[in-house]
């Protein structure tokens, strides 16, 4: 989290610098809507969606390409027992996590301004975002939890004594970097206001946006390895034991509950496909305002940098 704070503070002491300059040029967005996710536990179905706002700033560098930087704030979740495939419903893992995100983009309008009030437009770029998976619904005894700081997928027990599996490349980051590609749509109501909808596809360099990828469960063996560990510490250990206790109890749920597990069933209801990176998207409508100095030197009517080198009524599609 202090690493995208210090991207999204430096990136906007840039813009306050630019616009000092001209600041005709800059526009302030905000923008509201809804996200979802896909990834292991979205098979078959579509999760239900969350809500996507979020604010920022662009700068035109000309008529068409301009500069955007903004913050977005995103839920999404997943429930196996929403999924029509019976075997995943049995496997009853689910998830749920709000996702915040600051990207830097570039985004190129289709149709030219200075004739057209509806314009399609297409961006992309790259992003810092950070995200927390809990579970969507809790185990009674245990309540909510960070299922990343149980280490699910026996991250925290691997090299433990009597722990015979290597479960060191199931660590993850919560904080990470995604790339962004979208497209959209908007209306100018007039020079300095217009209203667009648009979608945002992120591509993302983890699997771990619900805290499942492995496709083997630890086994009960490796976990009780790791109680008899911790509790071979006494009170030292009394910490690090509850933690493994909930750990394992996230980790097997539904039908192939602790008490039901076994090789074969276990082989049968893979936990996550490691092979296929998780992804989230929004679709959100959009709100831009543009500041305009006041006496600013293109503060005017007419616009003197169109292609054709005549003057044109600033919008004119607006105008006749």
């Amino acid at each position: 989290m202090k690493q995208l704070f210090l991207f999204c503070s430096i990136t906007l002491q840039l813009l306050v610098l630019t616009t000092s300059v001209n600041s005709q040029r800059l526009s302030l967005i905000g923008s509201v809507g809804a996200s979802n996710y896909r990834g292991d536990l979205s098979t078959n179905y579509t999760p239900p969606f969350g809500v996507a706002f979020g604010f920022g700033a662009t700068y035109d560098i000309d008529a068409r390409w301009r500069l955007r930087c903004n913050f977005n704030n995103l839920n999404v979740q997943a429930d196996d027992v929403l999924s029509p495939n019976a075997g995943l419903s049995d496997r009853a893992l689910n998830f749920k996590t709000n996702i915040s995100e600051f990207a830097l983009l570039g985004e190129y309008d289709l149709l030219d301004y200075e004739y057209n009030r509806i314009i399609p437009y297409i961006f992309g770029g790259a992003a810092v975002y950070h995200f927390d998976p809990h579970p969507l619904h809790p185990i009674t005894q245990y309540g909510d939890v960070n299922l990343h700081s149980l280490g699910t997928e026996g991250q925290l027990i691997s090299g433990l004594p009597g722990v015979k599996g290597n479960y060191s490349d199931n660590v993850y980051n919560l904080t990470q970097l995604n790339v962004q590609l979208g497209a959209g749509v908007r209306y100018e109501i007039n020079d300095d206001i217009s209203l667009g909808l648009e979608v945002n596809l992120r591509k993302l360099f983890t699997d771990y946006l619900d805290d499942v990828s492995g496709p083997h469960y630890v086994p009960p063996s490796d976990w009780k390895a790791a109680k008899n560990y911790y509790t071979s510490l006494g009170l030292k250990g009394k910490a690090d034991l509850d933690k493994t206790v909930e750990a394992e109890a996230y980790a097997f749920r539904g039908v192939i509950g602790l008490s039901k597990f076994s090789e074969a069933n276990a082989n049968s209801f893979p936990r996550g496909n490691p092979n296929k990176n998780d992804a989230f998207y929004s679709v959100q409508l959009r709100l831009n305002i543009r500041i305009n100095s006041i006496g600013g030197p293109d503060f005017t009517l007419f616009s003197t940098e169109h292609t054709n080198g005549r003057k044109q009524l600033k919008c004119a599609g607006n105008v006749y």
